[in-house]
This record gives structure tokens, C-alpha cells and sequence, in this order.
């Protein structure tokens, strides 16, 4: 940023008003760290006056503004001196011996720094005191935070955008250093989730600290809005004016995953990471203790900002896997001749979705008796926004099944099968520009690798498939018609997680999905009687009631198609479309080892091929998904020079290279810290 205009300005005189002896205490930290929490508590001492963000008026609406992200609403008559001459040196109000002003450490920094330590020096001149402090918290939670307010629940905030700039942790760094360097004593740092593990000790130790008075009555007041907390913002401060005060939480809530974030957030969280660490070993904790008890808790802490959720979305992935073959059986045992309607069938089963809508109410009531977030992620509401999304992916979803059924008659069965097995080579595709995933060769190869596995499978059945196939005529709509469908399909799993961002950070994944599911189904259920009027007028299909006796079966089959959709979305939601899609081939082998348990099918010598190919595809990809793509870089140098310098022993060298690779990759994927090894 480039110096302020009024940098050659006049000091600002003392407000003539002022009395002599307040004590001025000075938060900086970066937004969603809890910062305003602490404000509210300080509110309700009646000898603290509160000053609520004051720079961020001329950072973003003055002309000397640093952003222009307000830029559209006009500018007010305030400057940083104008500013500086309220914090640094006018009087309190009546009755207040304290000035506590909280700002984002980005107002100020670096542009203003310099006049920092002239303001201050008028403040102390005129018998004033001034203390600095820092508050903060772990950068994947107040950034992911940061984010969701800036782009997903962003109705009430009116941001369009995730700006870096304002994460402010590096700022908060720059500011630090710069008071240090001008002699200050050395300020008090805290953290968020100290603060909530420990809401009185903390606040007493930081209040001793700092100079300010405490009363434990301060951790808790009436709910709704305070004159002190008014400021030019909209939608970032209802949390804590709802709130009731600051309880202590008895689990440290973990971070959530980055891999879902974009990768300038993710990149901007890094960046936080090391300010935060440098840091975090200087706060100050409950007792007035320094410095981190539990150093080894921390680095777990920050590593597993990656793994736990990866994890998890592996394992609901996996469950998807095995809904789908359950479905795909029960589908097959409940398919009978008086009543081969796949078109009302595909229609009705949708609408069958809304099941999934009275679960997520459940679940709801349930979770909100554990929520104890006062900031951070919020779990998926039904908004205009949620409702108009999932009836856009309601019509993608039809339009991949009408186009996939009315493909089945016009192509053989194992070429339209083999087609859709493209889907996780396009859902790639779509992700490089929708989702900006970075274009990785290992990735690729992992993704045409289970691809070829799948051809592999299909060319394995394709004897048994064509004596079983009834259909007598294949035309080229057909192939095109099944391209559509599978173009589609892969489009809406990228969609998906382009538009639904908010389930990658939600604390309740899978609930959010529920909720998108049933939404789906309501929505088929309300455009049911039209397509199926039409499909009737039309002859495509004429509409007959199913018999009685099949309700029970399509019963099962409409329930596991619901869970096993949710599943998909969650996954997606937890690690990626490409992870998803091309994990899902799994099911192939699933299918076969059912059909081995229940028919005691035994599949050709070509398919069992393809089953090893897909297992050894989906193992690599979690590995690369897990930052193992790196590991497989360094293991291919660490062989390149065992070649290139003749090491004796080169064979037991090599094997030791990639075994503690190896080693390696399942310790991050298992969530435990990484070890640096000297392979060469």
C-alpha cells in the first residue's frame, strides 16, 4: 500500500475536553478471531468506554481509503488524523476512566505505522497511557470464516469477493515488529480458543495484563444490539449482538480442512501460519503463564488442518460405494415386466428424495442443542439462494437420466457403459476451469489409469453382457445421447461444488446435504405431474399406476438412491469432484464381488485385471490427494541421483527411498507429523 496522503499532515491537537490520566488500550487483530466477542465484554464494565473499529471508516470511505471495495457507496468526511485524535486523545465519556479500542490490524498497516509513534507520544504527553495487544486465532478458522462471509454468506456483508489483504495476519506481524522496534514494552498476545477453553481465567489474565478492570459479571449479558457495536458494517457482528456472553468450551474444536478452500485462500492461510506460529508461542494463557505449554499439540494441530476431513470424506465416499451397489441390487430384484416404466420410475424415485428434507430436520434439532460457535462456519439454512441452486442441479439431474434411458435402447450396453466411465476424465476437465484446480500430470494419470481399468471391466462382460442384451438396433444418436448424459452428469458434480462452497466449510457436512437432496426431491415431486402428463400425451411413455406389491421394494430402493446421494454430495463436499468421480469406479468391483457372494458369478481373468487396476488407481489418488504428489517428486530425484552417482548398494538405496516415502504418505494420511529424512 502506498503512504496515506496526510502523511506530511499536522499531528492532531488534544481534544481540549480530554482529562489527563486515561488509560488507553489498543486491541489489534485480524477479523473472525473472537475480537468483538471481547469488546462485548468490556461493554458491560461501566468504567471502559468501548471504541468499535474507528479506522476501518477511513480505510474504506474516506478519501485517504486503502480499499476500494466500498468504493460504490461514497465517501465521508473523516481522515486517519480525524480518527487518531478519537482514540489517541479525546476525552471519555462521564464516568469512564478507560478507552478500550478494538481495530483490524489491516486499517493500519503498513501505511500508518509511522504515525503510530507520533500519535501515541501526543497521547502520553498530555499524562495519557497507552497499551498495545494482539488477539488471534488459528488462521484455517478465522480465514475460512473470513471467506464465508465474504463470499458465500454474504446476503447481510454485501462483499463480492475474498480479498487477502484483509485476512490481515501478516499485518498484524508488521505491527508487532514496528512497536517493538520503537521500544515498547512487549505487548500481550491472545488467542481465541484459549479464550473459550478458559473464558475467565483468560480474560482476568489478559484485563491484569493490559491495565484494564475485571469482573467476572463482564463474561455475560442481555442479548441484542449495543450502541457501542454500531459502525458503517453490515452482517458481521449478529452473532455475538444475539449472544448471550462468552462460555467456556470444554474441547478445543479442530480446524477445519483448507484442501475444499480456493487456492488463494489456501495460499493466504499458509502465509497466516507462520505469523501464527511465531506468535502463538508468546501468548498469554490463564494464570498469567507466557508461551505454549503443548508445543507437540500444536504442530498436530496445524497438520491436521489437512487430514481429519480428508478423512472422513474418504470414508463417506466409501459409503456411497457400497449404497450404490445395495441400490443398484435392490433396483435389479424389484425390475419386473408389468411395470417397465423407466422414465415415471427415474421421475418418481427422485421425488422420493424429499425424504432426505424431514431427515435434515431432525438432524438439525439435534445438532443445534451442541452449537457453541459464537463466529465461524454456519451450517446450510434454507435460503432463496440454497432452494434456487438445488432446483438448478434438481433439472441437470433429470436431464443426465432422460438422455442416459433413452440412450439404453439405441447402443449396446457395455459401449454405453464404457462411455459414461469417461465421467471422472470430464468432471477433471470442468474442474481446471470452474474450480481453478491446478492442472497436475500425476492426477491425470491417475484419473486414465482407473478409466482404463474400467475399460478393462466392461471389455472383460462385454461377451455376457451382448448375449444378454435384448435390444436389436444401435444408431449414432445413441452414443451421442449417452455422451450428453455423461457430460452432464459430470458437470453437475463440478457445479455442485463451484456453487455449494458452504458445505466445504460447515461444521455439519452431511446434514447440508441432506438438505440438498430433499430439496431436489420436493422439487421433482412439484414438476412430477407435469412430465409425467407429458411423457403420456406425448406416447413416449403412458403413465401406469405401479402394483401395490412393489411399493415395498421400490420403497428400498428410493431410500438407499437418498442416502446414497447425500453420501455423494458430502464427499464432495469434504474432498473433491475428481476424487469423488473417480472413486466411485470402486463400484464396479463392488457390483462383481456381489453378484460372486449372491450368483456365484466368476468374471473373466481381463475383468479381475481391471479391479486390480481401479484399487491401485484409487489408492494413488488418495496418496497425491494427501500431498503425496510431492512425496512421489522427491522419491523419483532421490532415485535420479542414485543413478546418476553410482551409490554402491543402489538397489537396497533405492528401496529405502521409496519405503520411507512410503512411510511418509501414510503418516499424513493417518494424520500424524510428517518426518524429514536425508534420502541421498
Amino acid at each position: 500500500m502506498e503512504a496515506l496522503p496526510c502523511a506530511e499532515e499536522k499531528a492532531p491537537a488534544r481534544t481540549a475536553t480530554a482529562s489527563c490520566g486515561t488509560h488507553r488500550v489498543l486491541m489489534w487483530a485480524p477479523p473472525r478471531t473472537l475480537s468483538t466477542c471481547l469488546e462485548r465484554a468490556y461493554i458491560e464494565h461501566t468504567e471502559i468506554h468501548v471504541q468499535h473499529e474507528p479506522f476501518g471508516t477511513p480505510f474504506y470511505w474516506s478519501e485517504e481509503a486503502q480499499s476500494a471495495r466500498e468504493s460504490k457507496s461514497g465517501t465521508k468526511p473523516v481522515t486517519y488524523a480525524s480518527v487518531a485524535e478519537s482514540v489517541f486523545l479525546s476525552a471519555p465519556p462521564p464516568g469512564r476512566r478507560y478507552i478500550f479500542s478494538k481495530n483490524l490490524s489491516y486499517y493500519v498497516a503498513p501505511h500508518c505505522l509511522e504515525h503510530l509513534a507520533r500519535w501515541q507520544a501526543q497521547a502520553e504527553a498530555a499524562g495519557d497511557t497507552v497499551t498495545h495487544c494482539f488477539m488471534m486465532r488459528h488462521p484455517a478458522k478465522a480465514i475460512s470464516s473470513l471467506y464465508f462471509k465474504s463470499v458465500i454468506d454474504n446476503e447481510k456483508t454485501g462483499y463480492t469477493h475474498f480479498d487477502a489483504v484483509e485476512a490481515g495476519f501478516e499485518q498484524l506481524w508488521q505491527l508487532l515488529c514496528h512497536l517493538e522496534r520503537k521500544g515498547a514494552p512487549p505487548p500481550t498476545i491472545i488467542d481465541a480458543d484459549d479464550l473459550l477453553e478458559d473464558p475467565q481465567g483468560v480474560m482476568k489474565a489478559f484485563s491484569t495484563a493490559v491495565g484494564l478492570p475485571f469482573k467476572e459479571s463482564m463474561l455475560s449479558w442481555a442479548a441484542g444490539p449495543v450502541k457501542e457495536l454500531e459502525s458503517p458494517f453490515s452482517g458481521w457482528t449478529e452473532d455475538v449482538q444475539k449472544s448471550t456472553g462468552i462460555k467456556r468450551r470444554e474441547k478445543r474444536s479442530p480446524p477445519p480442512s483448507i484442501l475444499t478452500l480456493p487456492i488463494e485462500v489456501q495460499a493466504c492461510i499458509a502465509r497466516a501460519m507462520v505469523v501464527y506460529q511465531k506468535m502463538s508461542s508468546r501468548r498469554l494463557r490463564a494464570g498469567g503463564i507466557i508461551g505454549d505449554l503443548d508445543e507437540e499439540r500444536n504442530v498436530a494441530e496445524v497438520l491436521d488442518v489437512r487430514a481429519p476431513v480428508s478423512r472422513l470424506g474418504v470414508a463417506i465416499l466409501l459409503a456411497s460405494i457400497g449404497l450404490w451397489v445395495l441400490n443398484a441390487e435392490l433396483l435389479q430384484h424389484a425390475y419386473t415386466p408389468e411395470w417397465e416404466k423407466p422414465f415415471c420410475q427415474g421421475l418418481m424415485l427422485k421425488g422420493s428424495w424429499s425424504i432426505m428434507l424431514v431427515a435434515w430436520c431432525g438432524a438439525r434439532r439435534w445438532q443445534r442443542i451442541f452449537e457453541d460457535e459464537i463466529t465461524f462456519r454456519k451450517p446450510l439454512r434454507i435460503t432463496p439462494t440454497t432452494v434456487f441452486l438445488s432446483i438448478i442441479l434438481m433439472f441437470l439431474t433429470q436431464a443426465a437420466s432422460v438422455t442416459w434411458i433413452i440412450s439404453l435402447p439405441r447402443t449396446p450396453v457395455s459401449a454405453n457403459m464404457a462411455i459414461y466411465q469417461i465421467n471422472p476424465l470430464l468432471v477433471y476437465a470442468f474442474s481446471i476451469p470452474l474450480l481453478n484446480e491446478s492442472l497436475s500430470y500425476y492426477k491425470l494419470a491417475v484419473v486414465l489409469l482407473a478409466l482404463f481399468g474400467a475399460l478393462l471391466v466392461a471389455n472383460g462382460r462385454l461377451e455376457d453382457i451382448s448375449r444378454a442384451s435384448t435390444y436389436a438396433t444401435w444408431d449414432a444418436w445413441g452414443y451421442v445421447l449417452v455422451t450428453i448424459s455423461t457430460i452432464i452428469f459430470s458437470l453437475k458434480e463440478v457445479l455442485f461444488k463451484r456453487f455449494f462452497p458452504s458445505l466445504s466449510l460447515s461444521p455439519t457436512p452431511l446434514t447440508d446435504a441432506m438438505l440438498c437432496v430433499g430439496i431436489i426431491g420436493v422439487g421433482s415431486i412439484i414438476f412430477l405431474p407435469v412430465s409425467l402428463f407429458a411423457l403420456h400425451i406425448t406416447g413416449i411413455e403412458t403413465f401406469v399406476l405401479p402394483p401395490i406389491h412393489l411399493l415395498w421394494s421400490y420403497g428400498l430402493v428410493a431410500l438407499t438412491m437418498a442416502m446414497y446421494q447425500t453420501c455423494v454430495l458430502c464427499a464432495i463436499a469434504l474432498t473433491s469432484p475428481t476424487f469423488v468421480s473417480t472413486g466411485s469406479i470402486l463400484g464396479i468391483p463392488g457390483a462383481m464381488v456381489w453378484d460372486y457372494l449372491e450368483l456365484g458369478h466368476v468374471e473373466s481373468f481381463l475383468s479381475v485385471c481391471g479391479i486390480g487396476v481401479i484399487t491401485v488407481a484409487f489408492v494413488l489418488l488418495v496418496v497425491f490427494s494427501h500431498g503425496g504428489e510431492q512425496d512421489v517428486k522427491d522419491c523419483v530425484y532421490d532415485l535420479s541421483q542414485i543413478r546418476k552417482k553410482g551409490i554402491e548398494n543402489s538397489f537396497t538405496m533405492a528401496m529405502a527411498s521409496c519405503g520411507r516415502i512410503a512411510e511418509r504418505c501414510v503418516g499424513r494420511i493417518a494424520g500424524t507429523p510428517a518426518k524429514q529424512f536425508d534420502l541421498v
